[in-house]
């Protein structure tokens, strides 16, 4: 009988010591949020344009600014009319008053008039970041035509990549 009570007893004790720590603690309801924005987009309304090129008996290059002035770099490329010169023009559309950031395409990439072709580099931007105002903004970007001696006459073409992103 003994036995039986302090095993009563030690159960009672035990038992009263797990319920003083489980009356030990506490509870909260956490918050969570979150705010759904405009996704940012971007639109080319100005394609890079170098306009009329004379190719030389040697190689060249035309370099063009992000504000849109156009120079021989190198080589013995000469410039023709200059009408249709621009630097590439970018529209961004977003959430008002965010930041973002401008990245351009690395390396050059190939321009072509049927199998001939010309490489564009050394991308320059008239910024590297900016702020939708009102939920827009713009800016150019420029860069530096490769011209081969004797560069075949022709219309060349072709696409380079732009991505804005937030901040």
């Amino acid at each position: 009988m003994k036995k039986i009570l302090g095993t009563l007893a030690g159960l009672v004790l035990l038992t009263g010591g797990i319920a003083s720590a489980q009356s030990n603690s506490a509870n909260v309801d956490a918050s969570a949020s979150a705010t759904v924005i405009s996704p940012i987009a971007v639109t080319n309304p100005v394609g890079l344009n170098f306009g009329q090129i004379v190719a030389g008996s040697g190689a060249g290059t035309v370099v063009l600014t992000a504000a849109g002035v156009r120079s021989i770099g190198t080589g013995t490329t000469e410039l023709g009319n200059s009408g249709s010169v621009a630097a590439a023009g970018f529209s961004v559309t977003g959430n008002a008053d965010s930041t973002y950031s401008i990245s351009v395409e690395a390396g050059p990439v190939d321009i072509t008039s049927g199998s001939d072709t010309m490489t564009v580099g050394s991308f320059t931007r008239s910024k590297t970041t900016g702020t939708l105002t009102s939920g827009a903004d713009t800016f150019t970007v420029g860069g530096t035509l490769g011209v081969a001696a004797a560069q075949p006459v022709g219309a060349y073409s072709g696409t380079f990549n732009v991505v804005v992103t937030y901040n």
